[in-house]
């Protein structure tokens, strides 16, 4: 809800104070995204295939499957399901409780939209995070996908350097 947010000059603006602590860094980058994945309509939605698995593991577990908002703040970019870019709001602060969950099994395994920005975050925010745990990490390769126009990023490799395991979603234990 963008009336919570204080009205503030628009030197103070957090997106404004972003850019400045991105240039400091030399991360000068903002990427301006068209309307996605809003709740409630088809971009929010699980795909089939990977709809079907979850259910194949729910009922064979007889566990929830927990899904997990991100992107909610108007005010900076939250690739990652555990971290945004600018961790000074309490919404986009480090998820310690979703790494802790994870943390804890054996194997996690990842899937979502899209692969070439979102997942990637979010698998590298948790190894980050993670360290050397000798976890088994898995990505659902028929259930990711990169975005238009970034199919030819680096992110396959990235993630494989990471440890992580590609399979299919019909071959999830």
């Amino acid at each position: 809800d963008l009336h919570s947010f204080p009205t503030r000059r628009s030197s103070d603006l957090p997106t404004v104070q972003l850019l400045r602590s991105r240039a400091e860094k030399d991360e000068a980058f903002l990427m301006v995204w068209p309307e996605h994945c809003i709740v409630s309509t088809w971009g929010q939605m699980i795909t089939e295939p990977l709809r079907r698995a979850l259910d194949v593991w729910r009922n064979r577990t007889a566990r929830p499957v927990r899904y997990v908002f991100k992107g909610e703040n108007p005010y900076t970019d939250q690739f990652s399901i555990f971290e945004g870019v600018d961790e000074s709001w309490p919404d986009t602060a480090f998820n310690e409780p979703l790494f802790e969950h994870l943390a804890s099994r054996k194997s996690v395994t990842f899937a979502g939209e899209a692969l070439s920005h979102c997942v990637e975050a979010s698998i590298s925010s948790f190894v980050r995070r993670r360290g050397s745990a000798g976890q088994e990490i898995k990505l659902l390769s028929d259930c990711s996908t990169p975005v238009v126009g970034f199919e030819r990023s680096a992110s396959m490799e990235r993630l494989a350097a990471l440890g992580v395991k590609f399979v299919a979603s019909g071959a999830v234990d």
